[in-house]
């Protein structure tokens, strides 16, 4: 298996895209007769589409994604994966118009606009959760440019009293299929790494306190009898795995602690190998042997929380293959 190292071969721009079919209120099934009646779905899959459309063209993302080891197109066209780059609403009315005024009413309600008017996920390269019907039910973006400080690189969809009580749903709901162990990590990019590297039966939490009940009742209904923590070995990666494990133990779910090396993650040991399949497998096939029954029990003898914990993400996995761990007879 090869690695492609592509971080200084795409010229790095932050202009918006000129080639990009724009979004318009048709395509987003906006009347101005029936401003309120747009349906929430029919926004939101739009916007995912536009933002996928962006990354096609924004060189800066695409070789963000290529420095995490996710540049390969299979990745970014089954699991939409876009770009925001601020020109969602350059074709919308003018917002001291009315009609500007109420498209963008809409795209607050479903966590798409802050109540300032601005994008919230401007400089993001963004990760839809789609569910079996097509529904876009969580948006995760992951920033890539400067940062004021006091600001956080990663967002969710915002949640309003309009959107509030709609489920998160689950990423990768494929992954419960037809197996009765699957990976957990603690962010979608983690579990796109795994996915990447051929380990398709993997899912994500919302970030380390983004783990729900919507993850357990996914599990029970899909008879999952065992869930392997893949969260990074740090501190806090540690702590969050153990209180995981503790919530999944109680609801009769076995679970087993994944350990990379001190300070390491799935994503920093794929990108700093030539092979991540095999490293990644050879992290899988140590744990099988240990069954952890009780989340305190996960954590590793040994942590050195001065190590370095940004590692150079630059190599891009080659194509992957399948692994599934079947459901026993």
């Amino acid at each position: 298996m090869t690695t492609q190292t592509t971080t200084n071969e795409l010229p790095i721009t932050n202009e918006p895209s000129t080639t990009n079919e724009p979004l318009t209120l048709d395509r987003c099934g906006w009347s101005p007769d029936q401003p309120t009646t747009t349906n929430d779905q029919t926004l939101l899959r739009e916007i995912v589409e536009f933002y996928h459309r962006v990354l096609k063209t924004h060189n800066r993302a695409r070789a963000y994604l290529a420095q995490r080891g996710l540049g390969n197109p299979e990745i970014i066209e089954r699991f939409r994966i876009g770009f925001a780059d601020r020109s969602l609403t350059i074709n919308f009315p003018d917002k001291q118009l009315k009609a500007g005024r109420q498209i963008r009413t809409r795209l607050q309600q479903v966590g798409i606009l802050r109540d300032t008017g601005h994008g919230h996920f401007n400089g993001s390269v963004v990760f839809p959760v789609i569910d079996s019907d097509e529904n876009v039910t969580e948006i995760y973006g992951r920033k890539i440019g400067k940062l004021r400080s006091g600001r956080s690189k990663y967002t969710y969809l915002l949640r309003t009293t309009h959107n509030g009580q709609i489920p998160r749903g689950l990423w990768n709901t494929a992954a419960l299929h037809d197996t009765d162990e699957v990976i957990l990590c603690h962010s979608i990019i983690e579990a796109l790494t795994w996915w990447s590297a051929g380990y398709h039966n993997v899912t994500a939490a919302y970030g380390h306190d983004g783990f729900t009940d919507e993850h357990i009742t996914a599990f029970q209904t899909h008879t999952i009898q065992r869930v392997v923590l893949a969260y990074g070995n740090t501190v806090l990666g540690n702590a969050t795995s153990a209180s995981v494990a503790d919530h999944l133990n109680a609801a009769g779910i076995t679970t087993v602690r994944l350990q990379y090396p001190v300070n390491r993650d799935a994503n920093n040991v794929a990108t700093g190998s030539n092979c991540p399949r095999d490293v990644l497998g050879k992290l899988l096939t140590d744990v099988h042997g240990t069954v952890v029954t009780h989340g305190t029990t996960g954590a590793p003898a040994v942590m050195d929380t001065h190590a370095a914990t940004d590692l150079r993400r630059d190599s891009e996995p080659a194509r992957n293959f399948g692994f599934i761990r079947k459901k026993r007879a």
